[in-house]
């Protein structure tokens, strides 16, 4: 059974994609880029796009514009971007590519829209990447060119050596115009933002937008998908791809509809993960609010005591961070009623935890948790105006989007059902960067991109996640989801983290085990007898859950492994189950 929603402002053709908003006449057709997008159809231009947390220091979107038009120049003239002829059509007519390596900056989006004005693709990088992770990411994607910021810098150096980047192809993010690393006795010196962005206001003339040939779809970035169970494969997105996703969220109720003039939201999740990179990046800059950039998580007191100064009402979070909401005892010592509207992503969300977390900010606190991955572009479900909350589940199909879910052989469905969820929409990737296989793999003849979770939806849309199919354990014929005894396990006061997996099992096989970073109350009691509390967390499944849902274990560690954007890197527990043995994991995480 097909799930549509109404074509609101977008019609599918074979060969051309326009996007319809439904408050304005405006058409975004499949060549225009995320430059012209921003800067031409925005009317929010003079008002604050984004925000230091630390510094307070604010760009307006004119601010952004003059940066942006200088940097771009700067690199034309410099380094010679936006001079390469149209790319292969094998290559998905990408031309040069640029990567972008940093912690949250709030120069981000500037070095993306210099390099889309100058026709190039930018490979959205994370900055705590790895000298190996960078080396994959470069090669695969091709980068010719990297920003990086200086705390980044030495990787990356290292990284681009290995992939025959030139050092002089590496710009510094800094603000000063001369770089050389502390430890670089030859005193050779690094082309900084700064340098270019001045240079570039210099020249006389502006290198205008790169123009697409009408048949091509232009590609705005390479972003990595996560990796949870092997290397990260690059996720070709098109710029009608972000196009059609900003304007579907302009046309749900989060945040649209708790919007005001002068609202803030707070950015500190990554703006180089797909979440960040829609939402914080484009969409609430397009709508006039401000996104107040942390360059790295602080500590929850210092970032509760930064979100009531600066009355940050908008909130795009990961499950992680909605726990330390409403886990975290400084929260309680605020009026918070000022929050406006949340969307939780990333992994599913117990509903309890949700409505705890709307509570904290009072009844016209807006919250829902949508779903998305890197593949769709973003996003595939929202919250329609008008239509209530619904804890737990992740809202439903944002317009012009189809769903269906499937059995194991491919069947379609019933409401109520659970089963493979599969979706349709102009927002979809199209598909894996010099990986054919794989992009075979993930679409259907129909062209529905197969998610890789277990949904169900109910008889008048609503979408509910169950968890990662990968992720799904077997025990005995049942499936028992992790994320629903994580959401357990999260409201239990002993514990403040928790990843479930499966373990191999001759009877039955594979079991549910557990492993657990404790509060300071559960630090408390486990020092006094751990076993103890390790039974006790057991019981608390026993009391509410089916027996095939029972822990067989509990392993106490100091932290859970997770990617940037929340997820559980499954891959590294199974490593820490391999080479464990009860009792030693908590010395080995």
């Amino acid at each position: 059974m097909f799930y549509p929603r109404p074509l609101l402002f977008c019609q599918v053709q074979c060969t051309q994609r326009d996007f319809r908003s439904p408050d304005s006449e405006s058409r975004y057709t499949h060549t225009m880029s995320l430059y012209d997008f921003m800067f031409s159809e925005s009317s929010t231009l003079e008002q604050p796009w984004f925000i230091d947390a630390e510094t307070g220091y604010t760009l307006t979107g004119s601010d952004i514009k003059t940066r942006t038009d200088a940097l771009a120049q700067g690199l034309n003239s410099q380094l010679g971007l936006g001079l390469s002829p149209t790319g292969s059509d094998l290559n998905y007519g990408i031309r040069e590519v640029v990567g972008i390596v940093t912690p949250n900056s709030v120069d981000f989006a500037t070095i993306v829209w210099a390099c889309h004005k100058l026709g190039c693709t930018v490979a959205s990088i994370n900055g705590a990447s790895t000298v190996d992770e960078l080396k994959h990411q470069f090669s695969l994607s091709g980068t010719g060119t990297v920003f990086a910021d200086e705390e980044c810098l030495e990787r990356v150096i290292a990284a681009a050596v290995a992939c025959d980047i030139p050092t002089s192809r590496i710009v510094v993010i800094s603000s000063t115009e001369e770089f050389v690393l502390p430890e670089n006795s030859q005193g050779v010196g690094y082309l900084t933002m700064a340098k270019l962005t001045r240079l570039g206001e210099r020249e006389s003339s502006s290198t205008p937008p790169v123009v697409f040939e009408s048949h091509s779809s232009p590609i705005a970035f390479l972003c990595f998908s996560s990796g949870t169970t092997g290397l990260p494969k690059a996720v070709i997105l098109p710029h009608s791809a972000i196009i059609a996703n900003i304007i579907q969220l302009k046309n749900a109720s989060v945040p649209t509809g708790r919007m005001a003039s002068g609202d803030k939201a707070l950015a500190v999740i990554p703006l180089s993960h797909i979440f960040g990179l829609v939402t914080l990046v484009h969409t609430c800059p397009h709508l006039g609010i401000a996104s107040v950039v942390f360059k790295s998580m602080p500590t929850f007191d210092i970032l509760l005591d930064a979100i009531v100064r600066l009355r940050i009402g908008h909130f795009f979070l990961v499950p992680s961070l909605v726990h330390a909401f409403v886990k975290h005892p400084a929260t309680i010592k605020y009026d918070l009623g000022f929050f406006k509207s949340a969307m939780i992503a990333a992994a599913p969300l117990d509903g309890e935890m949700e409505s705890a977390f709307q509570k904290i900010g009072g009844p016209d606190f807006l919250v829902t948790q949508v779903f998305g991955m890197t593949e769709c572009g973003g996003m595939i479900t929202g919250l329609p105006f008008g239509v209530c909350p619904r804890p737990g589940f992740v809202g439903t199909l944002l317009s012009s989007t189809e769903a269906k879910v499937v059995d194991e052989n491919g069947y379609p469905l019933p409401p109520g059902q659970r089963g493979h969820l599969c979706v349709r929409g102009p927002q979809l990737c199209l598909g894996y960067l010099n990986n054919a296989q794989a992009t075979q793999d993930a679409f259907d003849a129909d062209g529905f991109l197969l998610t890789g979770d277990i949904a169900d939806m109910s008889v008048d849309g609503f979408f509910r996640i169950v968890d990662r199919a990968k992720r799904m354990i077997k025990n005995k014929g049942y499936q028992v989801s992790p994320a629903e005894l994580e959401a357990h396990l999260l409201g239990l006061e002993v514990v403040a983290d928790a990843g479930v997996i499966g373990r191999p099992d001759d009877r039955c096989g594979e079991v549910p085990v557990a492993f657990v970073v404790l509060s300071a109350s559960g630090s408390h009691k486990a020092s006094q007898n751990a076993e103890i509390v390790k039974e006790a967390i057991k019981i608390s499944v026993q009391e509410v859950k089916s027996p095939f849902k029972w822990l067989h274990a509990v392993y106490f560690v100091q932290t859970i492994p997770r990617l940037p954007s929340g997820k559980i890197i499954v891959a590294r527990l199974r490593q820490i189950l391999e080479s464990a043995v009860p009792g030693d994991v908590d010395q080995r995480v």
